[in-house]
């Protein structure tokens, strides 16, 4: 392919990644505003990415990021022009879902891989299935509700026999988005109303209660 060629096909892919977002945006009704991926960071402890908006365009931490196919992460801190966004699948990040299939509220922690997301401590009961679609409960109000996060691949007893833990994948294409969209809504501002980060401290205080209820208590918030 010539260098000319390459350029043209280039721009055709952006171009069908922007009128996707662009349909997102409108069969969603979000209220968002399109941004650029402009550095990734995916250390094994740190998925982040950069992204050219800043406070100079509106942005403030705590508002949700999506793509074209679903939630990438939160706004976790903003310059004049730039804001580091956190991924849904940093191990530091916690996000409200619900099983579109049965209702079943849950919480969808970041697992340190880009392709996967934990769901521990799903009751026998829940007959959460491979092949389930989880998305946003909107509990909390980080998330609206509805957007896509991912869709179940496994699902395996843990070590008490009374539940299971899901393995999901991420519906967004996570650090391969380029295009993204910041969402816009008062109640995802940091500090405001009964707003909150969907995202919980270091690693090791991950660790689920033994025993939760599905969906009963949200993560604790703070960027660190």
């Amino acid at each position: 392919m010539t260098g000319s060629m390459a350029r043209l096909a280039a721009v055709a892919d952006q171009n069908e990644r922007l009128r996707d977002l662009l349909d997102a945006r409108t069969r969603l009704g979000l209220k968002a505003q399109l941004g650029e991926m402009i550095d990734v960071d995916l250390e094994p402890f740190r998925h982040r990415i950069l992204l050219d908006l800043g406070a100079g365009e509106g942005v403030a931490s705590g508002q949700a990021v999506m793509d074209a196919r679903g939630v990438l992460g939160q706004v976790v801190e903003v310059l004049r022009d730039r804001s580091l966004v956190i991924l849904i699948t940093d191990p530091g990040h916690a996000i409200p879902v619900r099983v579109a299939r049965t209702g079943l509220n849950a919480i969808a922690y970041g697992s340190g891989e880009i392709e996967s997301l934990s769901l521990p401590h799903i009751p026998f009961s829940a007959g959460v299935r491979v092949g389930d679609e989880l998305v946003t409960s909107g509990i909390g109000g980080g998330f609206p509700a509805g957007l896509p996060v991912g869709t179940i691949r496994q699902v395996e007893p843990d070590d008490s026999a009374t539940f299971v833990r899901a393995i999901a994948s991420p519906a967004a294409a996570m650090a391969r988005s380029g295009e993204v969209l910041v969402l816009h809504d008062e109640r995802l501002r940091l500090g405001e109303g009964d707003a909150a980060i969907e995202f919980v401290g270091p690693p090791e205080a991950l660790a689920p209660p033994r025993a939760p209820q599905a969906g009963a208590a949200e993560p604790a918030g703070g960027a660190r």
